[in-house]
């Protein structure tokens, strides 16, 4: 799954690092998470030649179980993030795994 709308694009490598930590923590209280990630100005054109509408700010995550993600999506999507209100969306596992995360 990818949240997105968590940043502005001009955000720094460090508060990326921030929000990728955040959001995991968050997303783990919905359950296991084997991978996660977050897109940086310097791989965004890496993310978007998988899927086109990446942004730098996104965050991926991958559960072990399809449930979790859905109350992973639930429990963030439409909350306010630093000013921004979260969108949750699902990927699927072969567009997932394309980005090597």
């Amino acid at each position: 799954m990818v949240f997105s709308n968590l940043t502005a694009p001009e955000t720094s490598d460090e508060d990326l690092s921030d929000v990728l930590e955040d959001v995991t923590e968050e997303a783990q209280n919905s359950g296991k998470t084997i991978s996660t990630d977050i897109v940086r100005a310097g791989s965004l054109a890496a993310y978007q030649a998988v899927r086109a509408e990446s942004a730098v700010g996104d965050v991926f995550l991958k559960f072990e179980q399809v449930e979790d993600a859905h109350k992973c999506y639930l429990a963030l999507n439409g909350r306010m993030f630093a000013g921004n209100q979260v969108k949750g969306s699902f990927i699927d596992a072969a567009t997932f795994d394309a980005l090597k995360l």
